[in-house]
């Protein structure tokens, strides 16, 4: 938040562009339920998915102060991408299942279906794109 009260406070002197973009994630828009009580198969705890839904908050909030000022705030909101932090849960047979009996497109996101989303957002088609959270999920939140 500080780095983007300083951003946005000189907007005019800024070359390089008028969005600020934030990563949030799928369960800030709707909660998980745990799929068993000894363990997280697929499903985050309660509290991280309160903190994605603050950031979702903030996108909002910040896209109606800043955009008379001609910065648009947006965040991406991607599924399961497939990482080298996520690949032990995602390499793992029954883990990976859980997950795609949930994505109605077949299969986990790449690092590229999330910076395809970012790159839109920073770019001029989205230059009336404001406030919004971009799922990146493969039909998850559809459902």
């Amino acid at each position: 938040i500080v780095v983007s009260r300083i951003t946005v406070t000189q907007p005019n002197t800024a070359k390089f562009g008028r969005t600020i973009s934030s990563v949030s994630q799928v369960n800030g828009a709707n909660g998980e339920l745990r799929v068993t009580d000894s363990e997280y198969l697929y499903s985050p705890p309660p509290v991280y998915c309160a903190s994605k839904g603050a950031v979702n908050q903030l996108v909002r909030v910040l896209a109606l102060e800043w955009g008379s000022l001609g910065v648009t705030v947006n965040a991406v909101a991607p599924t399961f991408i497939h990482t080298p932090g996520t690949a032990e849960r995602l390499d793992d047979p029954e883990y990976l299942r859980g997950v795609l009996d949930r994505l109605p497109i077949g299969r986990v996101g790449t690092i590229a279906d999330v910076a395809g989303a970012v790159v839109y957002l920073a770019s001029d088609a989205a230059a009336m794109v404001n406030g919004v959270v971009l799922p990146v999920d493969g039909g998850w939140t559809a459902q």
